[in-house]
């Protein structure tokens, strides 16, 4: 019985993969339902034995809404999301990079040892982000509740590629990955479910950290790139106006973001793929 199954699930998938656009890029990650109303395919079915049949069920309903540049405030913003996300890289590049997303919510812990005014800002801050679909950001006062630790060290932190060069020394100290950096876990499937920020806090005064912070915690909201960007991006590779409010173009590449959560891994080729899709000729 179990060759049964397992021929007609390639069946099932070479079917179900033909019907959808989306789903042809996006191969879904198939489940079954014995309910045939909450199927998502009532004519492709498994018959294991005379009262048990299965029948596929995967995600049919994607809005590639968030993907439509006339939804931002800029015509451009879809192009530098894909310099933030995958750093001009393809399926063909060298190194190729590929988007990560949370896909559990991101619940943050802050070392005592952090300047008690930093910590209310920053808080005060990230708590602007609401309404992102698929994107949760909250704090606790307890590090066993939390799967975000952001915390103080004592040694001095290079958190760039050692490989890498700086334009001038300006460039370098106004860097957030100069002395400070982070580290995210991640699954097969490059899904983020926790995260540890390290900062060297010493000689540094409470705008200087605040900053570092900001900017850190953005970018591993997604493992972002920086790039030229207006001052107030907290993804901007120049200097960092350190702005209590979160800018419009931040908001926007989180909505492009996690405008879904995707069934497999994504890099530059496939995302435009996707962005085709979205925008028919």
């Amino acid at each position: 019985m179990k060759y049964i199954y397992s021929g007609f699930f390639i069946i099932i998938c070479q079917f179900v993969l033909g019907q959808n656009e989306y789903i042809d890029i996006i191969q879904p990650r198939l489940s079954f339902v014995h309910n045939v109303k909450r199927a998502s395919d009532s004519v492709n079915f498994v018959v294991l034995n005379k009262t048990d049949t299965l029948y596929p069920k995967y995600k049919t309903d994607v809005d590639l809404s968030y993907l439509n540049a006339s939804n931002y405030s800029t015509e451009n913003i879809i192009g530098r999301y894909k310099i933030l996300a995958f750093q001009f890289t393809t399926a063909k590049s060298k190194k190729i990079y590929e988007l990560k997303q949370w896909n559990t919510p991101i619940i943050v812990f802050m070392d005592d040892n952090l300047p008690k005014e930093v910590i209310k800002k920053f808080k005060t801050f990230y708590s602007q982000i609401k309404g992102i679909p698929n994107l949760s950001i909250s704090f606790t006062n307890n590090l066993e509740n939390s799967n975000y630790f952001i915390k103080t060290v004592s040694k001095e932190i290079n958190g760039y590629d050692k490989d890498f060069e700086f334009y001038s020394e300006e460039d370098r100290l106004n860097s957030p990955l100069t002395g400070g950096t982070y580290f995210l876990q991640t699954d097969k499937n490059n899904k983020l479910f926790a995260g540890i920020l390290s900062i060297h806090i010493q000689g540094k005064n409470e705008f200087a950290i605040l900053k570092q912070l900001k900017q850190l915690f953005f970018m591993s909201l997604g493992s972002f790139a920086q790039e030229y960007l207006s001052e107030n991006s907290d993804l901007t590779n120049k200097y960092y106006a350190n702005s209590g409010v979160i800018s419009t173009s931040d908001l926007e590449m989180l909505k492009i973001h996690y405008g879904t959560i995707y069934d497999r891994p994504i890099n530059g080729t496939i995302f435009n793929d996707i962005l085709k899709l979205s925008n028919p000729q």
